[in-house]
């Protein structure tokens, strides 16, 4: 019987890989349970590959196409970052097994990567540190309530997450007193929202959470 450490399952059948991270599997085989599966792994590898080289041929499309067209403008850019951040969603954010706290977080970074390029192709006026930031630290804040609450038997894993939101929304709130922005009322309004969601899994939480922080850094 052959074992998957990754996902913690075991394959009765002879397949060499796990039909659910794709990831090599250990042990010896056993009968061809699935015998389908293979050529369903194959179809979609090909299709991800096929998503790929289209993502690629728009990129290259798009920069020729602004440098023969050039009027000032350098819009392919802004393409170029799209597709960057699809390649991301897709290989990280669809594929890959982990939190889904984690993976909220990572999209709100590649979102606000996104608006900043944008930002800056545009003349930069600076809305993406004064508006990006604080929206998507709010909207993450929202994304993990929700989790919590739909998912209270593991609620715990998402605490970590909003830990780190929490200490991310710290970060509007210096720029806006430092004067780097001029949105002091939405960096107050995002940081107590924060720390209000902390807070609650602290009062709510209780114990669970207090062990969960032990777990995590093993004290």
């Amino acid at each position: 019987m052959r074992r998957c450490k990754r996902c913690d399952i075991e394959i009765m059948d002879n397949t060499s890989v796990c039909p659910l991270c794709n990831s090599v599997l250990e042990g010896t085989g056993g009968e061809d349970t699935y015998p389908g599966m293979g050529e369903e792994l194959h179809r979609f590898a090909l299709i991800r590959k096929i998503f790929y080289f289209s993502l690629l041929v728009i990129g290259v499309v798009s920069v020729m196409v602004n440098y023969l067209t050039f009027r000032g403008f350098y819009w392919s850019i802004i393409v170029l970052a799209g597709i960057g951040y699809c390649c991301f969603t897709v290989s990280y954010t669809v594929m890959h097994r982990t939190n889904l706290g984690a993976k909220a977080i990572l999209q709100a970074a590649g979102i606000f990567i996104f608006t900043v390029v944008i930002d800056v192709v545009n003349g930069y006026t600076g809305w993406a540190f004064r508006y990006a930031v604080p929206v998507l630290i709010l909207l993450t804040d929202l994304a993990l309530a929700i989790m919590m609450i739909v998912n209270l038997a593991s609620w715990q894993s998402y605490f970590m997450c909003q830990i780190a939101v929490t200490l991310l929304s710290i970060v509007p709130l210096v720029a806006a007193i430092k004067g780097m922005v001029d949105n002091m009322a939405l960096a107050i309004v995002t940081c107590a929202v924060s720390f209000l969601v902390l807070a609650g899994i602290f009062i709510f939480g209780d114990r669970r959470a207090k062990n969960e922080l032990k777990r995590r850094f093993h004290t």
